[in-house]
This record gives structure tokens, C-alpha cells and sequence, in this order.
């Protein structure tokens, strides 16, 4: 069955993003491991269907990348405000990611990235549609950004399925999600309250 894999460079203090939304700050802390990809190569042969977030979408088109999207691949934009519907080669939705996980698990096809931002995979995570969780951590500390989870998900239960250094110092952890806790009721909060 495809998975749904959130894969992300992070700072040692949890960041993805600055707070203005750049990630120059991952290309300076990795300076120092000229010609090693961190398991990016054998990454994108695994999946052909990218998610992100609309800031995510916005950061990418600043970045230069045509459309928005990343070629050769399904790309989905998730945004509460742009209109619902495919252009340049881009579907953007909106509601609960859990139905759209569905659909897309039963298609054929390979891995689905989650590729940011924070937002839609704590979303992701509170609608149990997270299969991994992939980070890069980088040999910097930011102080301030964007989390690579911001609050509002429950306790999930994570399993460490792989570990490995690269040059640089740059550290890879593939985390399998097992299991997000429900959150309580407002009934089961209440009775614990008297």
C-alpha cells in the first residue's frame, strides 16, 4: 500500500523555515558536504505524488520552480483560500485530508511526499493520514521559524525504522507512525473535572 511520507530538512531546534518562510539557512549549514544528495536520490524514485501547503506553494513559485509544482509527479495543493481545482499542472483542494489520503491510496502509483509545511502535517497528523516522518536535521540552530509540527495534534506513538549520518554532519531519522492518541471528549474532560 502507498504511504504517506512527511520529509523535511529540519534544524537541530526544530525548524523548517525561517520565519519568513526561507530554508537558506539548510543550504549554508550543509555547505560542507559537497556531493552528498542525504538520500534524496533513492527518495524521489519512491514517490510520484508531492503534497504541500499553499505557503509552501507560494515559497516554491518564489523559488523559481515552474507552476509551482514538481515535474513528473501528481501535485497537490492544500489551501483554505485559493479556489478548488487543477492549474498548471497543480490540483488545489481543501477539507479534510483523511478522504483526499484515501483516494489517493487507492490508486496505483508509488509513495506520496508530504513536503511541507508544518500546518498540513500536523493536519495530517490529527486526521491519522501520516505514515512517516522523514526528517534531515542540519547542524544548526535557528532560535525562531517555523516548526516542523506546530501544537494542536494529539500524543502520536512514533517508531524509529532508520537512522544514518551523512557528511556535514547531517542526520537522517525515518520515524514509522503508529498511533495518534484521541484527543478526549468535552463530555470524558468534564467528568474528570468534578
Amino acid at each position: 500500500m502507498r504511504k504517506v511520507k512527511y520529509g523535511v530538512g529540519v534544524s537541530l531546534d526544530g525548524y523548517i523555515a525561517a520565519l519568513d518562510g526561507s530554508t537558506d539557512w539548510l543550504h549554508r549549514a550543509t555547505r560542507h558536504a559537497k556531493g552528498e544528495d542525504f538520500g534524496m536520490g533513492a527518495f524521489f524514485q519512491s514517490i510520484d505524488t508531492v503534497l504541500m501547503g499553499r505557503k509552501t506553494y507560494e515559497i516554491a513559485l518564489k523559488m523559481g520552480m515552474g507552476g509551482g509544482g514538481y515535474p513528473k509527479m501528481k501535485n497537490y495543493v492544500f489551501s483554505r483560500t485559493l479556489p478548488p481545482g487543477e492549474r498548471d499542472g497543480v490540483e488545489f483542494v481543501s477539507g479534510d485530508p483523511a478522504e483526499l489520503m484515501s483516494r489517493i491510496k487507492s490508486q496505483p502509483g508509488k509513495d506520496i511526499w508530504l513536503c511541507g509545511g508544518g500546518e498540513l502535517a500536523s493536519e495530517f497528523l490529527k486526521a491519522g493520514a501520516l505514515d512517516e516522518v522523514i526528517l534531515g536535521i542540519a547542524p544548526v540552530l535557528l532560535g525562531a521559524g517555523r516548526l516542523t509540527f506546530p501544537p494542536g495534534f494529539s500524543e502520536t506513538e512514533i517508531e524509529l525504522t532508520e537512522c544514518k549520518q551523512y557528511k556535514g554532519g547531517v542526520v537522517g531519522l525515518t520515524y514509522r507512525v503508529l498511533k495518534t492518541a484521541k484527543p478526549a471528549t468535552k463530555a470524558k474532560r468534564s467528568k474528570r473535572a468534578k
